[in-house]
């Protein structure tokens, strides 16, 4: 049963994965007695109204915002997600945790703060500090989710919560690798935003979810389709996928921050000018945000799959200029993981194009280097060795490299990944030319002591 069900487990914490370091569409309820089997609408907050925090929401300016109704922000948490967005640090954690202090029944507070752990957990499984809260907010989220529900105007708000926060709980049992437990919240995740989508077909978030769920299961092969099949899920349309992503990355809405992500990393892979939209999105995105690391970090990875390495090496250096700390530095261990990847990726290009030696040695440093939290740093730096050696036709001391991403603990996505390069190495995927090759092989050869 449990390689039945692991498929969609595993494509639940792919999907949720992809979340920048910040969570998503937060909303809100306020005030309504959680013993109460139908709350009165007195109880429900207003989107506009709120007490103040200690951050520097006092007062803040709420604009109309469309469909509001669903996402319902909060001046609060629609402000944390505008200097997200702007690419300011500061201590979510701390902010949700007040938010939720003095307003216990926002149930998409208790979303975020499950959400935001969780990513944090994938990252780093070694911690087991958050595990009993992020249950909790979960299913505390859930809970008042289907409460709200009974009141008309918040129908369509508590559908589409109670649906994230079952594909929150998927994605939590999914991380700890919990595969049976996954099956039940993602197989109602689903169900949930399925329901949701025809009350709501226009509504981004749920094109976004139900678009890159058709769209990734669309992909499965025949054994994975029928497992899915076996469980009550019925896969989605690849083709139909694409096409609600770029629905739900169209228009002005709350959500076009976190529609632009999954759309660069849904488009990417697809090649001609569904790759150059990739690429106008996070282009777009740069000059929306330019204090915003992320969208440059983006538009580097578009422009690596588009063989664009100058460009890719240019921006991936000015993502890491963003942030002013060192990766062991940094509070978040989220954003610490996104620039060790930027600072490896780097690395990998100024050795790829100028055969720098101080890169390489960067890299193979970094395969030692276990005083990182996140435990699969040194994997990163194996996959892009292997990446170089299989680009200089150096395919056995390559091969060797990614075969070494199997020698950690936890990591278990970056495992897989490794997989998929030993079976098509990176010098298969985006092969240089001739001569890059020769130069290129012709100085690792110099390097002797480079060994896996």
């Amino acid at each position: 049963m449990k390689a039945t069900v692991r498929p969609l487990g595993t494509f639940l914490v792919f999907l949720l994965m992809l979340l920048p370091f910040r969570p998503f569409a937060p909303a809100a309820l306020a005030d309504a007695p959680p013993e109460a089997a139908k709350p009165d609408a007195k109880s429900v907050a207003e989107p506009a109204a709120s007490p103040d925090t200690d951050g520097d929401v006092k007062k803040a300016h709420m604009p109309d915002l469309t469909d509001n109704d669903v996402y319902l922000f909060t001046p609060e948490i629609w402000s944390m997600a505008q200097r997200m967005a702007r690419g300011e640090f500061f201590d979510m954690d701390a902010e949700l945790e007040h938010h939720i202090q003095q307003r216990p029944y926002v149930y998409s507070a208790h979303f975020a703060d499950g959400i935001l752990k969780t990513r944090r957990l994938f990252l780093y499984p070694q911690e087991k500090k958050d595990d009993r809260v992020i249950q909790e907010r979960f299913n505390t989220c859930i809970d008042l989710a289907k409460k709200a529900q009974s009141l008309p105007k918040f129908r369509d708000s508590g559908l589409f919560y109670e649906a994230l926060c079952n594909g929150g709980l998927a994605f939590y049992h999914g991380v700890r690798r919990n595969y049976m437990k996954t099956h039940g919240p993602a197989v109602r995740a689903i169900k949930l935003m399925r329901k949701l989508r025809k009350l709501r077909p226009d509504l981004h978030g749920g094109l976004l979810m139900m678009g890159i769920y058709n769209y990734y299961t669309g992909r499965f092969g025949f054994f994975a389709k029928l497992v899915l099949r076996l469980i009550g899920v019925e896969p989605g349309d690849k083709d139909l996928g694409l096409k609600q992503i770029r629905l739900a990355a169209s228009g002005d809405h709350p959500l076009r921050y976190f529609t632009d992500i999954y759309a660069v990393y849904v488009f990417s892979p697809r090649g001609g000018s569904v790759r150059k939209e990739a690429y106008a999105i996070a282009d777009r995105m740069v000059r929306q945000y330019p204090d915003n690391y992320y969208p440059y970090m983006l538009r580097a990875y578009v422009a690596d799959k588009m063989r664009r390495y100058k460009e890719a090496l240019a921006d991936n250096l000015r993502g890491r200029a963003k942030v002013t700390l060192s990766a062991d530095e940094l509070s978040d261990p989220a954003i610490a993981a996104d620039v060790f990847m930027m600072e490896c990726r780097a690395n990998y290009l100024k050795a790829l194009l100028h055969r720098d030696d101080a890169a390489l040695s960067w890299l193979v440093r970094e395969t030692k280097n276990r005083s990182y939290r996140w435990v699969s740093a040194p994997q990163v730096a194996y996959m892009h060795l292997g990446h170089l050696y299989t680009q200089a036709d150096l395919w056995d001391k390559g091969m060797a490299f990614y075969e070494k991403m199997q020698d950690f603990d936890g990591g278990e996505w970056l495992k897989d990944l490794g997989k998929k390069y030993e079976d098509r190495p990176m010098g298969k995927r985006r092969r240089l030319s001739r001569e890059q090759r020769e130069k290129l092989n012709a100085w690792l050869r110099r390097h002797p002591e480079v060994k896996p």
